[in-house]
C-alpha cells in the first residue's frame, strides 16, 4: 500500500521532477511517494540533519500560479504552528530555483480511506481514532485554524495507531477571543481558486457546500461523516453524480448507522446524530465536547447527545390506550420475544476467498494462505463443518450476491474480508455473515506485526466458534491455542510456498519445496512448515509418478518434528 501523503490520485511524474538519488538543496531524494494535486511527495534525506523526511514539491507546471503557491504555503504555515501528536509535523519550508518545498514527518502507515476500503472498523478503534482527531481538531481550532477537508483521505493512521491529520492547504484563519463572531466568513479566501467551493463534497458541511460563514463546527460535521464511514463502512453522503451528493448532504439524512452496523453501540450512533446535523447550532460546540463523548464511550459509558426528533403525527382519532404491565406479563413478553428473536443455530460456515488491498499483485498468494490457514483452524472445530478450499477458491473475485453463495455452499454463515500486508505489519479485516437475514454477526480488525500472525489465526477462530456457540472438546481447545511468534520472511515464505502447493505442477512443487525449505531455515520452530514439507513430498510422489515411500524418511522425519514443536498438529 502506497504511504498517503498526497490524497489525489496518482498521477504521471510531472515533467521537471527531480529524480531519485538527485539532491534539492540540502535533501537528496530517495524514492517517490506520490504525486497528484498540488504537487510531488517524496522519501528524502536531510543532508544537515542526517534525517528521513518526507519532501512535498510544488508541481513545476503550477509554480507560476500565484493562488497554488498561496495555498501551498499556507499548508506549511498553518501545519507549522501546531504542535499536536495529531498533526504532521512541517519541519522546514523554502523556495529553490523558484519551487517551493515541504519538509515533513516521514510517516508509515495508511489513510484511514485505505484502512476502512468499505468495510466498518472495529468499534473500540472507531472510537479511539476518533477521539485523537477531535483532539488535534481542539488543537488547531485554538490556534485559530479552520482545517475545511476533513475526510478519511486526509488522515493518515500510522503503524503505531497513532492518528495524524494531513494537508492543511485549505486551511483558514478565523478569529479568537471572547468578542469574536461564532461564524467566521471564509468565503473571500484567496485560497478559493475561481470562486470555487473549496473542500471536499460528501464531507464538507452544508453550510460550506452553500459558500457560506463558517465556523469551527464546520470541520466536526466533516468528522461527523468521517466517524460514521469508519462505523459502516460506507460514506454519509454519496451518490452517482455530484448533484446528488449535493442533494443528500443539504436535504436529506445519512442510513442510520444500526442499519449497516448492528453492532455499533447506540451511543456512538447518537454522537454520530450530533455531529451531523444540518444547522449548526445543533451540533456540538466543541471538538473537545465530542472527544470527550467519544471517551465516555469507550470507558463503557453512553452520554446522551442524542438530538432532537420530530414528534410524530397522530395517526387516528380513536382512544388511546395504556398497557399496564404486571411483572409477570414483562416476563412472558420477554421469554416470547426472546423465542420470536432467538438467532438460528450456525453449523456450517465457509471462509471465501480474502480479498488482497495491498495494492499488489504479487501479495495474492498472501491473501489465498490466509484464507487457507482460517479454513484449517476453523476445520479444527468439531461442531462446525467448514467448507473445503477447493469449493471456495471457485468465488474468488465473485460479484455474486452472498445469499446465492450460501445457497451454493449450503452453509448458515459467511466469513469474508481481506488482508493488506504492508512491510513486516498485516492488517486483517473479517466479518461473521449470517446467510439467513444477511446479519452481521461478528467483525473486527486486527492490524498486527506479522510476527503475531498466528495469534491472530487463533482468536479468530476462537472469536467465530464463540459468536455461532459451537462447543470446544478440551483437545480443540488444544488446537486452536494461541502459538508462538513466527519469523515475518518465513511465514512470508510459508504461504508462498501453500500457493504454489496448490497449482500442483511439477515445477510449482519444486518451488513450494524450496519455500518451505526456506521457511525452515529462516525459523527451524515452525511448526506449520514441517507439516507442510510432508503434504508436499506426498504430493510430489503423485504428481512425478514415483514409488510409493520414496520420501517415507523424510516425510517421517517431518512429521516428528513438526508434532513435537507442536503437539496440536
Amino acid at each position: 500500500m502506497r504511504p498517503a501523503w498526497d490524497t489525489s490520485p496518482v498521477f504521471p511524474l510531472p515533467t521537471g521532477s527531480p529524480e531519485p538519488g538527485s539532491t534539492v538543496s540540502h535533501y537528496r531524494i530517495l524514492e517517490r511517494i506520490a504525486a497528484g494535486g498540488m504537487g510531488v511527495v517524496y522519501k528524502a534525506r536531510d543532508l544537515k540533519l542526517d534525517r528521513l523526511v518526507a519532501l512535498k514539491l510544488l508541481d513545476p507546471e503550477k509554480a507560476a500560479d500565484p493562488a497554488r503557491q498561496r495555498r501551498f504555503l499556507q499548508e506549511a504555515r498553518a501545519a507549522s504552528a501546531l504542535n499536536h501528536p495529531g498533526i504532521v509535523t512541517v519541519y522546514e519550508v523554502d523556495v529553490v530555483d523558484d519551487r517551493q518545498l515541504i519538509a515533513m514527518e516521514l510517516l508509515h502507515g495508511a489513510t484511514l480511506h485505505d484502512r476502512i476500503a468499505d468495510w466498518p472498523l472495529a468499534i473500540d478503534e472507531v472510537l479511539d481514532l476518533g477521539q485523537q482527531v477531535a483532539d488535534a481538531l481542539e488543537a488547531a481550532h485554538g490556534k485559530g485554524l479552520l482545517h475545511r477537508d476533513i475526510k478519511p483521505a486526509n488522515i493518515l493512521v500510522t503503524d503505531a495507531g497513532q492518528a495524524k491529520i494531513l494537508d492543511f492547504g485549505l486551511a483558514k484563519s478565523i478569529a479568537l477571543g471572547p468578542n469574536a463572531p461564532t461564524a467566521h466568513d471564509t468565503r473571500a479566501s484567496p485560497l478559493t481558486v475561481d470562486g470555487a467551493t473549496v473542500g471536499t463534497l460528501g464531507y464538507m458541511s452544508p453550510e460550506q457546500a452553500r459558500g457560506e460563514a463558517l465556523d469551527t463546527r464546520s470541520d466536526l460535521f466533516s468528522l461527523g461523516a468521517v466517524v460514521y464511514e469508519m462505523t459502516t463502512g460506507r460514506p454519509a453522503f454519496d451518490g452517482e453524480t455530484p448533484a446528488v451528493v449535493y442533494d443528500r448532504l443539504l436535504h436529506q439524512e445519512p442510513t442510520p448507522v444500526a442499519e449497516l452496523n448492528p453492532a455499533a453501540p447506540p451511543g456512538l450512533a447518537a454522537v454520530i446524530a450530533k455531529a451531523l446535523q444540518k444547522s449548526p447550532a445543533h451540533r456540538y460546540a466543541s471538538a473537545a465536547e465530542l472527544r470527550d463523548d467519544l471517551r465516555e464511550l469507550r470507558r463503557g459509558l453512553e452520554p446522551i447527545v442524542a438530538p432532537p426528533l420530530p414528534q410524530p403525527r397522530p395517526t387516528g382519532r380513536g382512544r388511546a390506550w395504556i398497557w399496564i404491565a404486571t411483572p409477570a406479563a414483562v416476563a412472558a413478553a420477554a421469554l416470547a420475544l426472546g423465542w420470536l428473536l432467538a438467532p438460528a443455530p450456525i453449523e456450517s460456515i465457509a471462509v471465501l476467498p480474502l480479498e488482497n488491498l495491498s495494492g499488489d499483485p504479487a501479495n495474492e498468494y498472501f491473501a489465498d494462505g490466509m484464507t487457507e490457514a482460517l479454513i484449517t483452524d476453523l476445520g479444527r472445530v468439531g461442531s462446525l463443518r467448514v467448507i473445503a478450499r477447493h469449493s471456495v477458491m471457485r468465488f474468488k473475485g465473485s460479484k455474486e450476491p452472498l445469499p446465492a453463495i450460501a445457497r451454493q455452499l449450503k452453509v448458515d454463515a459467511l466469513l469474508l474480508g481481506s488482508v493488506t500486508p504492508a512491510g513486516d505489519r498485516v492488517a486483517v479485516t473479517l466479518q461473521l455473515v449470517g446467510t439467513k437475514d444477511e446479519r452481521t454477526l461478528w467483525s473486527e480488525r486486527f492490524d498486527r506485526s506479522t510476527r503475531d500472525i498466528l495469534v491472530v489465526q487463533s482468536e479468530v477462530a476462537r472469536s467465530v466458534a464463540s459468536e455461532v456457540r459451537a462447543t470446544l472438546s478440551p483437545q480443540e481447545e488444544e488446537q486452536i491455542a494461541e502459538r508462538r511468534p513466527v519469523d515475518p520472511e518465513a511465514y512470508r515464505s510459508y504461504l508462498e510456498g501453500r500457493y504454489f502447493y496448490w497449482q500442483m505442477t511439477p515445477a510449482s512443487i519444486e518451488r513450494a519445496l524450496a519455500l518451505f525449505d526456506r521457511a525452515i531455515r529462516l525459523d527451524p520452530e515452525f511448526a506449520h512448515a514441517h507439516a507442510a514439507r510432508v503434504e508436499l513430498l506426498d504430493l510430489k510422489t503423485q504428481v512425478d509418478s514415483l514409488p510409493m515411500g520414496t520420501f517415507v524418511e523424510a516425510m517421517r522425519a517431518s512429521a516428528a518434528r513438526a508434532i513435537e514443536l507442536d503437539p496440536a498438529l
